[in-house]
């Protein structure tokens, strides 16, 4: 639920918990509409009921005049590896693989599930009346 507070502050219910949002700033209190630069749910929220085009409250880095500025330079292809310029420093050393210590046991095959999927399991019945609490 959207409670406006002026025209660019909203306060957003989001179960138990008040965010507030500064849609001229582009901030919400859970921090994700700072940190990835695009809405949270909760600025979502807010857009929605001020009534104004998300995409103006996207950050730069996601815009199409961006990519198309950072891909506008030319692109050199890298040469073969033989007319590299290596460092003396660099072409002595060694770099190894991470070490890896396997599981003990047997690995497992069972998918972890995601954010917000469950399993739809299907429900027991009884092997005797053929009603659904119990099974037997």
């Amino acid at each position: 639920m959207v409670c406006p507070i002026d025209l660019v502050n909203f306060n957003v219910k989001d179960g138990n918990k008040d965010r507030l949002v500064n849609l001229s700033e582009k901030t919400c209190s859970c921090m994700k509409f700072q940190v990835d630069k695009l809405p949270c749910r909760h600025a979502l929220a807010a857009i929605r009921f001020a009534k104004k085009p998300f995409g103006d409250f996207c950050g730069d880095c996601y815009k199409t005049t961006s990519w198309v500025e950072a891909y506008s330079g030319n692109i050199f292809p890298v040469g073969h590896p033989s007319e590299w310029t290596i460092p003396e420093g660099m072409r002595s050393m060694v770099v190894y693989p991470p070490s890896f210590r396997a599981q003990a046991g047997r690995p497992k095959k069972k998918r972890y599930e995601s954010a917000g999927e469950h399993r739809n399991g299907k429900t027991r019945h009884c092997t005797i009346c053929g009603k659904s609490g119990h099974n037997r």
